[in-house]
This record gives structure tokens, C-alpha cells and sequence, in this order.
């Protein structure tokens, strides 16, 4: 025979597993998904005051986070809710209701941190485009790296100038 071991034991690999794919059956378990979750419902009983609470801040929150643009959009009235006023008075109305204790607060570093150093940002920021320094910033590089007069990129000389510059830099 013409056909070598190692050609017929790949040949009949391929050929088991083509017929192992389409042969193959899928066995489908049926989870009773409402079960779990009554059962989980069960072990975390009833809703305390301070979930109940939580949720109403929440629900205000998002009220008075879109309350403007619906009333804006949907009934051509002007009304007009600062988003981080109305954050700060969620805040202050989880601290008082008692959904978030003092310590909790005081334990999360990390979010103090970045609360502080995007306050910071956020500040210079807002300094630095009253005094038009990103103006500034971007006619100074504008002139100093001449990025308004550069050739046009897509020109056939150009391009041709690029090809003999990276062929120099490789062969040289």
C-alpha cells in the first residue's frame, strides 16, 4: 500500500473527530432558576428601613438628575438642577438617614483620593481656561513644531521621500 502509518492515523483522527462533532449529543439540565431565587429571597429577609431608604435616595436622585432635560425637552419649560448639587444632597440624605454610617465613609480611602485629586484637576482645569492658557498652549505648538505646514501626506513625492528614508535607516 502506498499510504505511509502517520497519513492514516491522521486521516482517521480527523475522520473520528468530524463524526465525534456531528454525532455528539448536548444533554440540557433543567434549572428551576425561580426556586434559587426564592430560596435567596427566603435567606435574606424581609427589606430593613435603611434598604428602603436607600432606594428612595436612589429614586430622587435620578429624578432630579434628568428632571431637567424632561422638562426641558418634553415641555419646553427652562429649569435648571446642578448634577453635583443634587449628588452632594443625596449624599447628605444617606449620611442622615443613616443608609451610610460615618465610619463607613471615613474607611474608604481610596475613594477620598480620587474624589480629591479630581476635585484638584477638574480646578486647574477650570483656572487655566480663564486665563486662556490652553490658547495659549496650542498656538505655541502650533508655531513651534510648524504642525500647519506639513506636506500633504497622501502626495506620491512624499511618499517616495519616506520609502528612501526607511530604506536607509534599514540597510545603512
Amino acid at each position: 500500500m502506498g499510504i505511509s502509518t502517520r497519513s492514516t492515523r491522521s486521516c482517521n483522527a480527523s475522520h473520528y473527530t468530524c463524526f465525534g462533532i456531528l454525532l455528539r449529543q448536548t444533554i440540557y439540565q433543567h434549572i428551576d432558576s425561580h426556586a434559587i431565587a426564592d430560596e435567596g429571597l427566603k435567606e435574606l429577609g424581609p427589606m430593613s428601613g435603611r434598604e428602603k431608604s436607600l432606594i428612595a435616595i436612589f429614586i430622587l436622585a435620578l429624578v432630579g438628575w434628568a428632571l431637567p432635560s424632561i422638562l426641558t425637552q418634553g415641555f419646553g419649560i427652562k429649569f435648571s438642577l446642578d448634577a453635583t448639587a443634587v449628588a452632594i444632597v443625596a449624599m447628605v440624605a444617606a449620611l442622615v438617614t443613616g443608609v451610610i454610617k460615618w465610619e463607613d465613609m471615613l474607611e474608604s480611602k481610596g475613594a477620598w483620593n480620587t474624589l480629591i485629586w479630581f476635585g484638584g484637576i477638574i480646578g486647574m482645569s477650570s483656572a487655566l481656561s480663564k486665563v486662556k492658557f490652553f490658547e495659549w498652549l496650542a498656538d505655541f505648538m502650533g508655531d513651534t513644531l510648524q504642525l500647519r505646514r506639513q506636506p500633504d501626506v497622501g502626495s506620491y513625492y512624499h511618499r517616495r521621500y519616506q520609502y528612501r528614508c526607511s530604506l536607509l535607516v534599514r540597510f545603512w
